[in-house]
């Protein structure tokens, strides 16, 4: 694609990297979903369990912003978890139109036996990189994300 594009070097330059990382992201995404889809879950489902085990309960809204997702999909996601017994929302007494959500036991259950082997094989995945090189897409990858922050404002 960027091949073909005759825009201006750093503009080729550019667009390859965004292809790049766009197929990236996707290749290791498609891989992540399977080591979650033995447990019926899809890789979103996955993600909200997660940050709710790793951060404690939260607003629909902050698990929206954590994850980069809508309200939309996040409501759509916690109404399927919460139909299995995954997660369960509280509405604040004070304030009914606030709810939080949270882990049920089940759901503590299932993401404290799925992350262990979460975590190996997204270690496998990223096996070919080396210590310093993951440190150093992190840093990128941070930057290029806080870059986007700018942008929105």
């Amino acid at each position: 694609m960027a091949a073909k594009f005759k825009g201006s070097a750093r503009d080729r330059v550019v667009l390859d990297s965004y292809v790049k990382l766009i197929r990236a992201s996707g290749s290791v995404e498609r891989d992540m979903a399977r080591a979650v889809a033995s447990a019926g879950l899809t890789h979103g489902q996955f993600a909200v369990l997660e940050a709710l085990y790793h951060v404690g309960p939260m607003s629909q809204t902050d698990l929206g912003q954590k994850l980069l997702s809508t309200d939309g999909n996040i409501t759509h996601i916690v109404t399927n978890l919460e139909k299995r017994s995954l997660v369960k929302r509280i509405r604040n007494t004070r304030d009914r139109r606030f709810l939080t959500v949270e882990l049920s036991a089940r759901g503590k259950s299932l993401v404290a036996r799925l992350f262990p082997a979460y975590v190996k094989r997204l270690r496998q995945r990223l096996e070919h990189l080396s210590e310093g090189e993951l440190k150093s897409l992190s840093k990128l990858l941070k930057k290029l994300g806080l870059g986007g922050l700018r942008l929105a404002a």
